[in-house]
């Protein structure tokens, strides 16, 4: 009952619990040490994963837990990695990943988000994102969309880093069957500032390693 009660309130997102997470060390499991984490494998994380499922915890672990972690280890570099990693492991920031369209079903080659570089250096970001699970609870999302244009097709896939608040984000929240917060999000060319590319623009090569890890 209390479970039901706390899904129908909000999606049942507690941030007192996610900072307990931090102190029991659930957000630093999936970084690397070199910048506080505890880079476990993904045998321990699905023994955390599992006891999460068990007593039905509505704090999306794997989804704003583990894939943001593994995604900013495998692309950005070691600057950025050490001006966002603290933040998650600390649970100060949380992240969610925007990754699924409706027109993709699930293949991220073909997802059709894209960024456009302007005269001044800054990136214009557009696309329509769904199932963004845990988006109305997130600071910040990691936005994957299209890589570099070659003839006419995207190569590799690039990685932004955007704040929730940025004008031309839209968000339409809704909760999922098991009670966990995720929203669809419209991205009507949202301005960013020029680092907010994670690595290198095509080049995010950890991806797909750090989805399939998720899974």
């Amino acid at each position: 009952r209390k479970r039901l009660a706390l899904a129908r309130t909000g999606g049942g997102f507690s941030r007192a619990t996610w900072r307990e997470f931090a102190e029991m060390g659930w957000p630093a499991a999936a970084a690397p040490e070199s910048h506080g984490g505890l880079d476990f494998s993904a045998i321990e994380l699905a023994i955390i994963a599992e006891e999460c499922g068990r007593h039905l915890v509505l704090e999306p672990f794997t989804a704003c837990g583990v894939l943001p972690a593994r995604l900013v280890a495998a692309i950005a570099d070691p600057i950025q990695q050490a001006a966002r990693l603290p933040g998650i492991i600390a649970a100060e920031q949380i992240y969610a990943v925007a990754l699924s369209e409706p027109g993709a079903r699930g293949d991220i080659d073909a997802i059709d988000a894209a960024a456009e570089r302007s005269p001044d250096g800054r990136w214009r970001l557009t696309g329509h994102k769904s199932l963004v699970v845990g988006a109305p609870i997130a600071d910040r999302l990691l936005v994957v969309v299209r890589g570099i244009e070659t003839g006419g097709t995207a190569a590799g896939w690039s990685l932004y880093d955007v704040p929730v608040k940025s004008a031309g984000l839209r968000l339409e929240p809704y909760t999922l069957l098991d009670g966990t917060p995720a929203a669809d999000v419209w991205l009507e060319r949202v301005v960013l500032e020029a680092d907010a590319l994670l690595g290198s623009r095509g080049d995010a090569a950890g991806v797909q390693q750090a989805i399939d890890e998720a899974i």
